[in-house]
């Protein structure tokens, strides 16, 4: 791993996955929060299963849930 890097490792259940070209999109819930995250093409993700999903807390975007802007 590069120094820098803030990784972050959970657990969490598979809702929807949403394969995207070069991308599969999946919806998560972590936290109670509802999450995306966007993940390689050939994942095996699937609905309902539980994955170790590791984040890039460098590469988090954060929007307001009431107007959808990105804040940061």
């Amino acid at each position: 791993m590069r120094k820098g890097r803030d990784l972050q490792l959970a657990s969490c259940n598979v809702d929807v996955v949403e394969p995207a070209g070069a991308d599969t999109y999946v919806l998560i819930n972590l936290g109670g929060k509802e999450v995306t995250a966007r993940l390689q093409a050939e994942t095996e993700a699937k609905t309902g299963i539980e994955m170790k999903f590791t984040f890039n807390m460098d590469k988090v975007s954060y929007f307001d849930a009431d107007t959808g802007k990105r804040l940061n």
